[in-house]
Parts: structure tokens; C-alpha cells; sequence
């Protein structure tokens, strides 16, 4: 139908934590995950005027391993 759109749903809030916790999980600063998200890398949630949010599980998806050495003989 022209016209009639489907009404907005949130998504799931997953692990919203604030960026001091985020940091402290991934290991990463407060200031890195702050460029991430200003560069698109990572969503961040404001919460209020000061608090920033990040999801745990998207944080998660950007970390990746390394590929280990490959054996030299």
C-alpha cells in the first residue's frame, strides 16, 4: 500500500556500557573508542548530556585476531 510505512522499532539495547567500561573490557582508551566512533568504526549511544554508551557485542565484532606466523622451515 502507497503510503503506509511500518512504525520505527529500536534495536536491541545487546550490552550498552559506558566508554570508561568499554575501555577497560577491550583493552583500547576511552579516547581511541571516542575516534572510532567519531570515524565511523564503532556506534556510540548518548545517554543523558554527558554519557556515551558503547555496545559490547559491536565492540566485539571489531576486535579481530591476528593471523599467526607462518613456520619458516
Amino acid at each position: 500500500m502507497k503510503g503506509t510505512h511500518a512504525p520505527h522499532r529500536p534495536a536491541p539495547p545487546g550490552r550498552r556500557v559506558p566508554l570508561a567500561e568499554a575501555a577497560e573490557y577491550s583493552h583500547l582508551s576511552v579516547r581511541t573508542l571516542r575516534r572510532y566512533g567519531v570515524a565511523g568504526r564503532l556506534t556510540l549511544y548518548r545517554a543523558g548530556v554527558k554519557l556515551l554508551l558503547v555496545d559490547l557485542d559491536e565492540l566485539d565484532r571489531i576486535i579481530r585476531p591476528v593471523p599467526a606466523a607462518r613456520d619458516a622451515s
